[in-house]
């Protein structure tokens, strides 16, 4: 991934084009070097290599090239799960521990809670369509009024009805899960929030880790998603994106696209990222130490502290593993939002965190225990909560009924967003190529 030099503040827009296309003629003219695409809201191109070719030696070309800033190697990282953590939230058993600790029966008792017009980004290993989750999976409105086999939205991604998947470049809608993982992190979440929309984007390749290139497209993908909703009638102001994975590799590209999904269009981003199961001084995304990330950890029925415990850590979550944690974290931030849809990162971070209950001193953790009952009455007492009574409406969402009418397709001629840029479904300010 290559970073393109911000040209100085006396460039217009049309000169910034012409350097853009200049830099990718240059790199399309290395051999065994392919542009791939544009990060909206960046000034980050992707690029793929030949097969057989030497990455170190690539880096080192691309860098050679004028009005080229940095470049990095895609890497990757794993899910933070254990198998019986998986099997056991697949059974449900950890989730009905975990509810009650976090007191959510008081908030679906007290509180109207769960909107399917709320949505909550999963970039994880799919979530198998037959599982009880479907009655929340995400429709986009923008492909089942279109027609099989087109890209109706103009997003990059041919029928993606319910989800995305960008494994091996596959850019469809199949996101059925193999290895368990996202099944049981998107039970969690909807467990913990009913109502509220599972957007699923699979990222976990076969073998059981995620590229950041990958990561980086479902951010996109999953933007372009909250833009339209905001664009067509939804009220939410801050996109939540749950992040499951980490490790000990940082990436500058996702650090930057990250910052660009809340930084551009008209909703912001917040995300949710799982701190690691096992102590460690660093676990990106988590430690990234960006202000829209929200770094969760895990504890047991007791409080003690089973995960990451890193100064660095924002919340705790009483959970099997920190997967299911930062699952769980964005399901109540996704209750949060359904009650008061302007919440901004900021304000969603303080809900959850400044709300924790204390965790016991021989813990030495720096962070408190989610307490979601209490994150709540902050709100209300804030006098923030537009829905304050009630119980959950458990009904599934018909996407015909809850946006209509559909979105409209893309022009004839537009360029899509995802592998492209400067398409009337984009989200962000990149200039057009």
């Amino acid at each position: 991934m290559i970073h393109l030099e911000e040209p100085g503040a006396a460039v217009d827009d049309k000169e910034r084009e012409i350097t853009l296309r200049e830099v990718e003629a240059r790199v399309e003219a290395l051999d065994g070097i392919d542009l791939t695409h544009l990060l909206p809201g960046t000034r980050i191109t992707v690029v793929t290599l030949a097969a057989g070719a030497d990455a170190n030696e690539a880096v080192s070309r691309l860098r050679l090239l004028d009005d080229v800033e940095w470049v990095e190697a895609d890497a990757e990282v794993t899910p933070d799960r254990s198998a019986g953590a998986t099997r056991r939230t697949l059974d449900g058993a950890a989730s009905d521990w975990s509810l009650q600790r976090l007191r959510l029966p008081e908030v679906y008792s007290a509180y109207t809670v769960g909107d399917c017009r709320v949505a909550v980004c999963h970039i994880d290993s799919g979530a198998n369509l037959s599982d009880a989750t479907r009655d929340q999976y995400f429709y986009n409105p923008g492909e089942y009024a279109g027609a099989l086999g087109i890209d109706d939205d103009g997003n990059g991604v041919v029928d993606d009805f319910f989800g995305a998947n960008f494994i091996a470049g596959n850019n469809n809608s199949m996101t059925s899960d193999l290895s368990g993982h996202g099944t049981a992190t998107a039970r969690a979440l909807t467990r913990t929030a009913p109502r509220v929309t599972l957007m699923p984007c699979k990222a976990l390749t076969e073998a059981a880790v995620v590229p950041f290139s990958v990561a980086i497209q479902c951010i996109e993908w999953c933007k372009t998603n909250f833009e339209n909703m905001r664009a067509h009638g939804g009220g939410q102001v801050t996109g939540i994106y749950a992040a499951s994975w980490g490790g000990s590799v940082s990436s500058l590209a996702l650090s930057e696209a990250m910052s660009a999904a809340d930084a551009l269009g008209a909703t912001r981003a917040l995300f949710v990222a799982s701190a690691g199961n096992v102590p460690a001084e660093t676990h990106f995304p988590a430690s990234s130490g960006l202000a829209n990330v929200l770094s969760v950890t895990h504890v047991d029925r007791r409080d003690r502290v089973t995960g990451n415990a890193g100064r660095w850590i924002d919340l705790a979550v009483p959970a099997e593993s920190s997967s299911e944690a930062a699952a769980v974290a964005a399901g109540v931030a996704g209750l949060l939002v359904s009650v008061a849809p302007n919440l901004t990162p900021e304000e969603l971070r303080s809900a959850l965190a400044r709300a924790a209950a204390p965790l016991p001193r021989t813990s030495g953790a720096s962070f408190g225990r989610l307490d979601a009952a209490a994150s709540f009455e902050r709100l209300r007492g804030q006098g923030r909560l537009a829905r304050p009574a009630g119980a959950p409406d458990r009904q599934p969402c018909v996407p015909s009924e809850v946006w209509a009418p559909a979105w409209p397709s893309l022009p004839a001629g537009s360029r899509p967003c995802v592998g492209g840029g400067g398409g009337r479904a984009c989200w962000a300010s990149f200039p057009a190529s």
